[in-house]
């Protein structure tokens, strides 16, 4: 898979992209704890561990493949991943802790919609 670069010939263009981009990314992190929260549910029902490095490790080869794919930085993809499990982790010794929050049902097609919306708005 290619990149597909879109060329601008303004600073001010390429500012507005990333401006649209950098909200995607937050709104894939928020859903991505929302998923924690029920990986911790299921972990505690299996008495599972909160850490499981076999699975963690795969997911890290998985993203460095997709992304030398994508002819980015790997070593960088690999290096946000690791901070995203370790936080994932943390936030789920805080449940075990504290006790789960309860979270807000997420209804999956409406986050999909939104989420096709948001991308739609990029150039």
């Amino acid at each position: 898979m290619k990149v597909r670069f879109i060329r601008f010939r303004e600073l001010s263009e390429l500012g507005r992209v990333i401006a649209k981009i950098d909200p995607l990314i937050v709104h894939l992190l928020a859903r991505r704890a929302d998923v924690v929260v029920q990986v911790d549910r299921v972990k505690r029902a299996k008495n599972q561990p909160i850490r499981r490095p076999d699975i963690e490790e795969e997911r890290i080869r998985e993203i460095r493949e997709y992304a030398k794919q994508l002819g980015t930085d790997s070593r960088f993809a690999v290096s946000v991943l690791r901070k995203i499990i370790a936080k994932s982790c943390r936030e789920q010794e805080h449940m075990r802790r504290k006790g789960p929050a309860q979270p807000e049902i997420v209804d999956d097609a409406l986050w999909q919609k939104e989420l096709q919306q948001n991308l739609l708005r990029l150039p």
